[in-house]
C-alpha cells in the first residue's frame, strides 16, 4: 500500500482527495497549534464541530447516511457536490502549502463540474471562488498559500491557452458548406494576446456567438460568420491597427481583407445584417482616410493608434527589434 493511501471498508483514499472528515480533523489540529495566528472569529474551535454537523445533516437530507463514514473519519466528497468548493478551500488552508500545486493538478483531472463551475472550467472555480474562500480565512502568517494558488492558476492558464492555440485540430467551413483542414493560420498572434482579444471583443458580438469567437481566434476554427455590432470601418481599422502595431502577423493586406470578409458580417442599429465586401475592406486597409476616425476607434487600449506618416517607421522599428531579439 502506498504511503499516500489507506484502506477503508470499500474504498481507498489518496492524499489529494477531498476527504471531508480528514480535512476537519487536520483543520482542528492545525488551528489548535496556531491559535494566535488565526482570525478572531475562528478562534472558537466549536465552529469545526458546527461545520461537521452541518455537512452530516445536509448529506442525510440528500439520502446519504454517513454514520459509518463519520466513525472511520472517511468520506471522499464528489466534485459534483456544491459543498466541494468549501472543503477544497479548507484542505488548502490545512495542508502543506508546498503541495497545493499538486493538489490542484490532481483535482483538475477529476473535476466533474457542479452548480458553480462546469466540468471544463476548474480554473475559473479556483480563481473566482476557492481563492476568495481561502483569502477570507487565511492565517496571518500564511499568505504564501494564496501565492501557490495564483502560481498554479497562471501556469495552467498559459499551458491550456497554448495547447488550444497551437492545436492541429483546425477545421474551416467555407461558404459553400464544405469542410477542409486549415492548419496554417491566416492571422497569427501571441496566444496571450489572443485570449485578451477574445475577452474584449465579446461585447461586440451576441452571447450566442462568444464560443464561435473563441473557436475562430484561439482554435482557428470557423463554422459561421460572426455578427459584429458596429460598422465595417471600425472592425477593419482594428485589425489594421493590430497589424501595423505588430500585434498580429498577416502576409498582405489582400489576405487580411479576405479573412475579415470571410469570417465577419456587421449588424446595424436596426439589427439588419450586412455582408462585408472584400474590395471595400481592402480599400479601408489601404487608405487611411477610410479608417474609423478618432472617437469611433475601438479597443485602443490593446494597440495604440499611429498616424499614417509614422506607421512605416513603426514597422521598421518593430522589424529591427525582432532581429535584435534573435
Amino acid at each position: 500500500m502506498k504511503e499516500t493511501e489507506y484502506n477503508f471498508p470499500g474504498s481507498v483514499r489518496h492524499v489529494y482527495d477531498i476527504d471531508v472528515f480528514e480535512i476537519l480533523d487536520q483543520l482542528r489540529t492545525k488551528l489548535s497549534a496556531n491559535i494566535d495566528a488565526v482570525l478572531p472569529h475562528m478562534r472558537d474551535l466549536k465552529f469545526i464541530e458546527d461545520e461537521e454537523e452541518f455537512f452530516f445533516s445536509t448529506m442525510k437530507k440528500e439520502g446519504i447516511d454517513l454514520t459509518e463514514n463519520r466513525k472511520y473519519r472517511n468520506y471522499i466528497l464528489p466534485s459534483s457536490h456544491n459543498l466541494y468548493n468549501t472543503y477544497l478551500g479548507w484542505k488548502i488552508l490545512s495542508m502543506d502549502p508546498y503541495k497545493i500545486g499538486p493538489l490542484l493538478s490532481y483535482q483538475s483531472v477529476l473535476f466533474l463540474g457542479n452548480d458553480y463551475a462546469p466540468k471544463d472550467n476548474f480554473l475559473g472555480l479556483i480563481e473566482f471562488l476557492t481563492y476568495n474562500f481561502v483569502k477570507g480565512r487565511i492565517f496571518f502568517n500564511e499568505f504564501n498559500r494564496l501565492e501557490k494558488m495564483v502560481e498554479w492558476i497562471e501556469r495552467n492558464r498559459i499551458f491550456q491557452l497554448n495547447k488550444a492555440y497551437n492545436s492541429d485540430e483546425a477545421i474551416e467551413v467555407d461558404q459553400t458548406g464544405s469542410t477542409e483542414e486549415s492548419k496554417i493560420r491566416t492571422v497569427v498572434m501571441a496566444p496571450e494576446f489572443a485570449a485578451i482579444l477574445v475577452d474584449k471583443l465579446k461585447s461586440f458580438f451576441p452571447p450566442a456567438q462568444h464560443l464561435l469567437l473563441y473557436e475562430l481566434i484561439i482554435k482557428n476554427k470557423f463554422t459561421s460568420k460572426l455578427s459584429f455590432s458596429g460598422n465595417r470601418n471600425q472592425l477593419t481599422e482594428l485589425f489594421k491597427r493590430f497589424r501595423y502595431s505588430g500585434k498580429i502577423t498577416v502576409r498582405t493586406n489582400d489576405v487580411l481583407a479576405t479573412w475579415i470578409s470571410h469570417h465577419f458580417e456587421v449588424v446595424d442599429e436596426t439589427n439588419k445584417i450586412e455582408p462585408l465586401n472584400q474590395d471595400t475592406i481592402l480599400a479601408i486597409l489601404k487608405n487611411a482616410e477610410k479608417e474609423a476616425p478618432k472617437g469611433k476607434r475601438i479597443l485602443e487600449d490593446m494597440a495604440e493608434y499611429i498616424v499614417p506618416k509614422q506607421r512605416r517607421q513603426a514597422k521598421e522599428d518593430l522589424e529591427l527589434k525582432k532581429v535584435q531579439l534573435k
